[in-house]
């Protein structure tokens, strides 16, 4: 498939342009826990406590059976066959994960994937991807973002073939029929892009309706990274194989053990000024039936219960042995089972799973696991060339594009006040409060019943004062429409939906503009930058087009 004449685009489509790479710390941007600000800062403590083991194991034949099966209707590529035989004489792994996302998930997913091959070639290692479907957070899995070619967002749900109860796995899901609207949608949307006819005949060989939503993201990924050696599995086949029954009988063995070694380890990072995002409970084990699954709740010593049914201890354990299927693993567990089976040398995070991944370390010695390297993933904002010269315009503020929505319309509508009525709106109502607040003092002196009447007054004038200010800066973005639309276009880019574009929004833009190996040349790219640094760049900027600095100001 990745051999396909279409699929590989000419250097020709390639537009070059002098423009320099901006780049933002992680500390730079809105949302970033302590945790990663320290981790992408070099805090000594942290490399130490994400560091890994030199004790390595091979790889669990199950893993293996579990990655054929899983890939068992493609067509492997060389450097796949090549990742699985390596696996089987005990190569060390490099290993990333996602749930399923509609048409390949976020940007972010796309970004793990560029990780874990850089990093699997560094280490010498495979590059394997964990598709996580045994979840039932089918809203997540579901939604993705689009940015069309006129700079507007748009955003998609992949159909479901039928009703899905609540608790219901994404892994049985399947695309419904509506795909076809949303096949034509982007067909008409992208046809006049370098690529757009292409890349959406391949979207709609992957999603089809009447496929399962797991299969259907596989592929899409496959189709870019086969030649890259990288080999997925999915969680629902490890979890039907029976692979994952050690762990979790573990778990089921000792209840309060896993959430014991989580709380010593939590309260390490919390005295070191850092949040707890992980919470594991008693037993942290999921039950599957009929395509559901229910987490499993320990009442008593012998007393348990998941959805409607109660059970005791040797019951459910007698279960596990017998119909391991039935079984899979919460947040909290399923790190460790996949450490277990992959015993990979090096894991692949997102700041999230960096800060709960954090939590667990201390879980890793207790349950005679070897710890992998914590790794945080490659991050970037890939724009178009109008969008650069935008940002080239105001280096010393890119960071405001990525700022809330109100901070971002106050700094435009002063960029275009030339005749600064802002300022002076601003200074106005400061000055009269100023002045109210020296005759709030002195009045109370001499006729204390007059101090809420002058408050009162401060009060009304500095609302009336701010009510002008803001429509003072709406009149003069309306003045300035055409030029405030640049930026508000440029801004979809940058900060989507209120959060950074690998958030919320799948690349298909790029897909369609630069053809599919050329798009996975530019990730790849990005993924050999410093990790501790969100890039903002054309793709060019990001192949090393001669006379493109980088530029390091926000660091």
């Amino acid at each position: 498939m990745e051999n396909t004449p279409a699929l590989v685009p000419s250097r020709a489509t390639v537009h070059r342009r002098n423009f320099a790479m901006h780049s933002l710390s992680w500390c730079r941007i809105p949302g970033t826990s302590a945790l990663v600000c320290d981790y992408v800062s070099g805090n000594q403590w942290l490399e130490a406590l994400f560091a890994g083991e030199q004790q390595r194991r091979p790889c669990n034949p199950h893993a293996i059976v579990a990655i054929e099966a899983t890939m068992a209707g493609l067509a492997l590529s060389a450097e796949q066959r090549t990742s699985i035989e390596e696996l089987r004489v005990g190569k060390p792994v490099v290993i990333s994960g996602q749930q399923v996302g509609h048409f390949g998930g976020p940007l972010y997913t796309w970004l793990k994937v560029a990780s874990l091959i850089v990093l699997a070639r560094q280490h010498g290692a495979v590059p394997v991807f964990w598709v996580e479907d045994n979840d039932h957070d089918i809203a997540e899995a579901q939604r993705i973002g689009i940015i069309t070619p006129n700079d507007e967002t748009v955003m998609l749900d992949c159909p479901t073939d039928g009703d899905s109860p609540e608790q219901t796995i994404v892994a049985t899901c399947r695309v419904g029929e509506m795909i076809s609207e949303q096949l034509t949608f982007l067909r008409s949307t992208f046809d006049r892009m370098p690529w757009g006819s292409s890349a959406v005949e391949i979207l709609s060989q992957c999603y089809q309706a009447g496929r399962l939503w797991s299969d259907a993201f596989i592929e899409l990924h496959h189709r870019v990274w086969s030649r890259y050696g990288v080999v997925f599995v999915r969680s629902s086949v490890l979890r039907t194989i029976g692979a994952m029954g050690a762990i979790l009988e573990r778990d089921l063995r000792s209840p309060g053990d896993l959430a014991e070694a989580i709380v010593k380890q939590t309260d390490e990072l919390v005295a070191r000024g850092y949040s707890a995002q992980l919470h594991a409970a008693d037993v942290n084990v999921f039950f599957h039936t009929d395509g559901r699954r229910f987490r499993i709740h320990r009442d008593t010593n012998d007393s348990y219960r998941f959805a409607d049914r109660r059970i005791s201890h040797g019951e459910l354990l007698d279960t596990l042995h017998r119909e391991p299927e039935r079984f899979s693993p919460s947040a909290a567990l399923r790190p460790l089972v996949q450490d277990a089976l992959f015993a990979p040398t090096v894991t692949v995070l997102g700041p999230a799973e960096l800060q709960y991944h954090a939590q667990l370390r201390s879980a890793y010695q207790r349950w005679n696991i070897p710890k992998a390297t914590l790794y945080l993933r490659c991050s970037g904002t890939i724009v178009p060339s109008r969008v650069m010269r935008v940002l080239d315009r105001h280096t010393e503020n890119v960071d405001v594009f990525v700022q809330p929505n109100h901070t971002f319309d106050r700094w435009l509508s002063e960029q275009f006040d030339n005749m600064q009525v802002i300022e002076r709106a601003v200074e106005a109502e400061q000055t009269i409060r100023s002045i109210l607040d020296h005759i709030e003092h002195y009045i109370g002196q001499f006729d204390p019943t007059l101090v809420r009447t002058v408050r009162a007054t401060s009060h009304a004038i500095s609302s009336r004062m701010q009510r002008l200010e803001h429509k003072v800066r709406r009149a003069v973005l309306h003045l300035h429409q055409q030029q405030a639309q640049r930026y508000r276009g440029a801004r979809v880019h940058l900060f989507p939906n209120g959060g950074l574009q690998e958030r919320s929004i799948a690349p298909i833009h790029w897909v369609c503009s630069l053809g599919i190996a050329y798009w996975g040349e530019v990730l790849l790219s990005l993924a050999q930058r410093a990790n501790c640094t969100h890039y903002i760049a054309t793709p060019d900027e990001l192949l090393g087009v001669p006379g493109t600095p980088v530029v390091t100001k926000y660091v």
